[in-house]
C-alpha cells in the first residue's frame, strides 16, 4: 500500500462515485473554481484508490475531510502517513475509523458527532407546502446577516457564510414583516458533478415550531433535485429538531462523521 499526494481529477472523481452521497462535497471541490484550493492525499493499491483525504484551502482555517465508507480500514493508515503534511491548524471532518489518528500530532478539540444526510425520498417534496419560499438574491444580504446573527449569537460554533455564496447556488427565504425569518442555501453546487450539498439552514428563534425549515429546504432540494442526482447536508447529531425536518423533506442519514479543530503541538 502506498499513501502519496494525487492530483489526477478523473481517478479522483472515480473514486468519490462508488459513494457519491458521503462525498457530495467533496465531489463538487472538483469544480475548476475549488480545484486549485484543494491537495488530495490517497491510499493506493496499485493504480487503485483505496482511501482519500482532502485538504481544502478555501476558507480560513482549511477544511481536512477524512471520511469514507464505513469499516475502511484503510483510512487511519493514511492519515496517519500524512499528518506532517496537513496544515499546522485546520477543522477536521473525520469519519469512525479516523478518530484518534491525529492525538499525537495535534491538540484535538472535542469533535461533534454529525450525520452525512442524503435526499432519497424525494415524493416527499411534494407534501410540503413551499408556497411561501422565494428565491434570495444580493440584496437580500443584510437581512440573511441580520438572521444568521440572531440564530448564532452566543453559540459556541457559527456557520460559514459569504455574500458571494448566492452566486454559488440558489438560496430560498421565507419573509414575515420585512425580516427573512427562514433560510435554506448551498455550499456545493455542481451541474458538471450532478451534486449538491445544502448549508446555511437557518430559523430565527421567534419564528420556530412552524415547518418553515422543512419549507425553506423542500423548496431548495425541489430546485437542485431539477439539475443534481445527489443532493446531501451535514447535520449535528444533537440537532434533533433538524435532522426531524431534513427527514419530512426526503432525506435519509447516509454517514457518520465528527467535526472539530486541530492544532499541531507548539
Amino acid at each position: 500500500m502506498e499513501f502519496a499526494r494525487i492530483d489526477d481529477r478523473n481517478q479522483i472523481e472515480a473514486y468519490l462515485r462508488l459513494h457519491p452521497d458521503t462525498h457530495v462535497y467533496s465531489l463538487g471541490d472538483l469544480e475548476d473554481d475549488f480545484w486549485s484550493h484543494t491537495t488530495w492525499y490517497a491510499a493506493l493499491d496499485g493504480s487503485d484508490i483505496r482511501a482519500i483525504c482532502l485538504v481544502f484551502t478555501f476558507y480560513d482555517p482549511p477544511i481536512v475531510i477524512a471520511v469514507s465508507e464505513p469499516d475502511n480500514a484503510v483510512m487511519p493508515r493514511l492519515l496517519e502517513s500524512i499528518a506532517g503534511q496537513l496544515p499546522d491548524s485546520a477543522m477536521v471532518h473525520l469519519g469512525p475509523e479516523a478518530l484518534g489518528v491525529l492525538d499525537g500530532a495535534f491538540e484535538v478539540s472535542p469533535l461533534v458527532p454529525h450525520w452525512k444526510m442524503a435526499l432519497k425520498e424525494p415524493s416527499r417534496l411534494e407534501a410540503v407546502d413551499t408556497s411561501r419560499g422565494r428565491q434570495l438574491n444580493h440584496d437580500d444580504v443584510p437581512r440573511l446577516e441580520a438572521l444568521f446573527d440572531a440564530v448564532y449569537s452566543g453559540a459556541e460554533v457559527g456557520n460559514i457564510f459569504y455574500p458571494f455564496m448566492l452566486a454559488i447556488g440558489p438560496y430560498f427565504g421565507v419573509e414575515e414583516n420585512g425580516r427573512i425569518v427562514s433560510t435554506a442555501g448551498v455550499h456545493v453546487y455542481s451541474t458538471r458533478y450532478g451534486v449538491a450539498a445544502i448549508a446555511n439552514v437557518a430559523t430565527h428563534p421567534d419564528a420556530r415550531g412552524r415547518g418553515l425549515a422543512t419549507a425553506v429546504v423542500a423548496r431548495l432540494a425541489s430546485e437542485l433535485a431539477l439539475r443534481c442526482e445527489h443532493v446531501g447536508l451535514n447535520v449535528a447529531q444533537a440537532n434533533v429538531p433538524a435532522i426531524r425536518a431534513y427527514r419530512n423533506a426526503g432525506f435519509e442519514i447516509v454517514a457518520e462523521f465528527h467535526e472539530g479543530a486541530i492544532t499541531q503541538w507548539a
